[in-house]
């Protein structure tokens, strides 16, 4: 039997495992999608949980200074395009509001539990080691050690220690050579470079955004027949035209160029300095209509668990029921149809 890795967002996974329900029992294999594995894709669930931290941690764009952690008063600061929960811009830009804050908030409490700038700092760890050329274990040594200050100061080390201790052991969710397979085809390598792997959902959107832009057929070469007769050749198309390009002297090539996003960090971490953000200030008060964020594991996990309709109840339900019509003699098999005469 042949199994197929298919993977993409969350809708289409549910509709897959839906056909996948209402036709289990009825038809073999291959008809039936028991051969199936629907797959997460990887890009898909980045969105996810962008769109999860933004929901978060955006907080009120109104609160401006009253709620100097958030990400809207942060987005704010680095004068950039405003944006909201209702509206929100492409996943770089989010991707790139997270990772700027997130850096400055790191930086940071570094200067704090080390109680000296940056640039300090780095002259401190070049003192530990005269040969840096050499050796750079006592340097890496200390900035563990501040680093696991941080987590200590400034987040919850104990849940680090069970979220990393589950991962550790998360190896039951499928059979060995099925996981195996999986976790060797969750990335892609279409131009393949060196460390050039993006996520395989990924690469299929680019796939449908340049079939869309190929597929212009009309009248009765608009069909199905005709899209699965184009679509293979879009790939194809493309690197013929790049090739022209580079031949002709046209082509400007595939990379962007990266922003220098020192300005940025340097900028939010003077306001986390001035605000005092991450130090306790006794009487400071914060905007009452801005709430405070949620804690995302125990809301998370109450909806999990609690409750006749929660989401490990219904996935036990649909499991279950699963299974059973998966256990049922196959329809098409019991029932031979006599051979057709022409």
């Amino acid at each position: 039997d042949t199994t197929h890795l298919v993977g993409g967002d969350g809708k289409s996974v549910g509709h897959l495992r839906t056909a996948k329900e209402s036709r289990a029992g009825n038809d073999d294999k291959a008809y039936s999608f028991s051969n199936l594995i629907p797959l997460i894709g990887l890009f898909h669930a980045l969105m996810a949980a962008i769109t999860g931290l933004l929901v978060i941690h955006f907080g009120n764009p109104l609160a401006n200074k009253s709620n100097p952690s958030s990400l809207s008063y942060h987005n704010s600061i680095l004068e950039r395009k405003p944006f909201t929960l209702t509206s929100l811009p492409p996943v770089s830009v989010s991707r790139g509001l997270i990772n700027v804050s997130l850096t400055a908030r790191i930086l940071h409490c570094l200067s704090l539990v080390t109680s000296s700038t940056l640039d300090d700092y780095a002259k401190f760890l070049a003192t530990l080691d005269p040969k840096p050329q050499e050796s750079l274990e006592k340097p890496w040594a200390q900035l563990q050690s501040d680093a696991a200050q941080i987590w200590d100061k400034y987040a919850n080390a104990q849940t680090v220690e069970d979220l990393r201790s589950n991962r550790r052991v998360a190896d039951t969710v499928w059979p060995t050579p099925l996981r195996d397979l999986i976790l060797k085809n969750w990335l892609l390598n279409p131009t393949g470079k060196l460390n050039a792997w993006v996520p395989q959902d990924l690469v299929q959107e680019h796939s449908n955004f340049w079939i869309k832009r190929v597929f212009t057929a009309t009248g009765s070469s608009m069909s199905w027949s005709w899209l699965a007769v184009i679509s293979p050749c879009t790939e194809a198309l493309r690197n013929l035209v790049n090739d022209l390009n580079g031949t002709l002297g046209t082509y400007l090539g595939v990379k962007h160029t990266s922003p220098d996003l020192s300005l940025d960090i340097a900028k939010l971490m003077r306001n986390l300095e001035e605000l005092k953000v991450y130090q306790i200030i006794p009487g400071r008060t914060f905007d009452n209509t801005d709430k405070p964020a949620i804690d995302a594991e125990t809301v998370g996990l109450q909806k999990l668990v609690d409750g006749p309709k929660s989401g490990l109840s219904e996935y036990n339900r649909y499991f279950e029921s699963t299974q059973r019509a998966y256990r049922q003699p196959v329809v098409v098999a019991s029932a031979k149809n006599p051979p057709v005469k022409l």
